[in-house]
């Protein structure tokens, strides 16, 4: 089953080479914002790299509802009526709140060191400077 899916190859967005299927033009306002929360709740997580494929996409997920809400706080989004739907608004938010929460809202460093038994500094240059 593998090798049949491999056989096929990805898309963009499976390749990670793009974070759009269609062929939109990225240098737009909603595809730059995009980009930009999308890699920073990515980067609160560790890194695109170290996502799994349903963390990407609960993180996409999160994006476009982030969005929407900032949208609707801007006044982009109106629903009929030229009215502010507080409701719809609130289930945006609530909506978000719950994917974000399940992707972890805190932020995970990453390990930069070469090995995460170095403790201290000396300890480092001791070991890879004498």
């Amino acid at each position: 089953m593998i090798d049949k899916y491999r056989k096929f190859g990805k898309t963009r967005v499976g390749n990670n080479t793009s974070l759009f299927l269609e062929d939109i033009d990225h240098r737009g306002i909603m595809a730059k914002r995009f980009r930009e929360i999308y890699y920073s709740i990515c980067g609160d997580l560790g890194g695109v790299d170290r996502l799994s494929e349903a963390q990407r996409q609960l993180t996409r997920r999160a994006t476009l509802l982030s969005l929407i809400a900032e949208s609707y706080e801007s006044g982009k989004i109106m629903p009929e009526g030229g009215k502010f739907n507080l409701r719809e608004y609130m289930a945006i938010t609530n909506t978000l709140y719950r994917v974000l929460g399940v992707l972890g809202i805190e932020r995970r460093p990453v390990d930069v060191t070469e090995e995460s038994t170095t403790t201290n500094l000396s300890d480092y240059l001791e070991k890879h400077y004498d």
